[in-house]
């Protein structure tokens, strides 16, 4: 009688293959899942639920005549005279400003401005209140700013220290009026006109058109924290 040795092996080799596969299957299964666990996360958000506005600030400066000012036409200007025009500048902007600097330009060819022995001379005072025009009265507190003639204002910005403020950095502060008195003045001289014609070197007859130029600066920048 013969033994059924081959279908024994047979079966033998199958369980094995069947205990193998499943092996394999239960080893790719736990991959997966460590695989998986290590890509997981978890994530957190907060807001603010108003918006925060942030606005930017503005510099700005108006000029405005205090009794004749600028546009009014100043004549028959000799030597010796004094002519005072009083202006108020305002810092119309929300942002404290300083360095206050004045500068002209004039838009023909004049010795008025073109020459710095005869011709003009500008010297600029702060008064803390308004000034009076009729009068060219200041019943507040008067200070100088400094003084230049008008050929070196064309060039060289003249600095007006106007009357500290706090914080010293920003000096003209927002909505603040600053009362200014220019003082226009021609040199003494002495000319000889003969047979009514003028001599050379003359301011006599001369014209300018002159434009008036101040210039702020922004306050120093600052870090604050609340």
């Amino acid at each position: 009688m013969k033994r059924k040795f081959l279908t024994r092996t047979s079966t033998g080799i199958g369980r094995t293959g069947v205990r193998v596969a499943i092996f394999a299957a239960a080893l790719t299964g736990g991959l997966a899942l460590v695989s998986s666990s290590v890509f997981a996360s978890l994530t957190a958000t907060a807001f603010n639920g108003t918006p925060t506005s942030v606005t930017a600030g503005t510099l700005s400066l108006i000029q405005a005549n205090n009794g004749n000012g600028f546009t009014t036409s100043i004549a028959g200007f000799a030597p010796g005279d004094t002519v005072n025009r009083f202006v108020d500048y305002t810092n119309n902007g929300t942002l404290d400003a300083q360095g206050l600097t004045l500068s002209i330009a004039d838009s023909v060819t004049s010795k008025m401005t073109g020459d710095g022995t005869i011709g003009m001379s500008v010297l600029v005072s702060q008064c803390s209140v308004a000034w009076t025009p009729a009068t060219g009265v200041c019943s507040g507190t008067t200070t100088s700013l400094g003084a230049s003639t008008a050929l070196a204002l064309k060039t060289t910005p003249l600095a007006l220290p106007v009357i500290p403020l706090t914080p010293a950095n920003a000096n003209i502060l927002a909505g603040s009026i600053i009362r200014l008195k220019f003082s226009l003045s021609l040199p003494t001289g002495s000319e000889v006109t003969t047979n009514g014609v003028l001599p050379a070197n003359t301011i006599q007859g001369t014209t300018a058109s002159i434009t008036w130029t101040l210039t702020e600066s922004e306050r120093n920048a600052t870090t604050t924290n609340s």
